[in-house]
Parts: C-alpha cells; sequence; structure tokens
C-alpha cells in the first residue's frame, strides 16, 4: 500500500510516497481503502517535530 510519510522533520521536502507493507489485521479488525486523505496542522506541526509524536520513523501523515 502506499503512504505520504516523513523519516525526519523539516519542511515539506522530507515528505514521501512511499510503498509501506500492509498491516497484519486480527481477527476484530477490517482494512479500509482510502482514495483521498486530507492533511491538517496537526500533520504539519508533527512534520516540523513541534507537535507529540510517538513510535518510529517513518511517520505515516494523514491525521
Amino acid at each position: 500500500m502506499k503512504a505520504l510519510t516523513f523519516s525526519k522533520f523539516g519542511d515539506s521536502e522530507v515528505l514521501k510516497y512511499i510503498e509501506i507493507p500492509n498491516p497484519q489485521l486480527k481477527s476484530d479488525e477490517i482494512l479500509v481503502e482510502m482514495k483521498a486523505i486530507g492533511l491538517n496542522f496537526a500533520d504539519v506541526y508533527r512534520r516540523k517535530g513541534t507537535y507529540h509524536l510517538k513510535g518510529n520513523p517513518p511517520f505515516i501523515a494523514g491525521y
């Protein structure tokens, strides 16, 4: 699947549209295909490193 990601903090040039592995679904989960996503200020702040962010890169945009 494709995802808009960033692995380091910075301006919009750090965004990368990459192929990532499909998630491993549990028995009570479903996978929803997205045709489009929206980016908001939380995405911009996270990309710049000024907003709370958990996990390890690559981080997926589109909160």
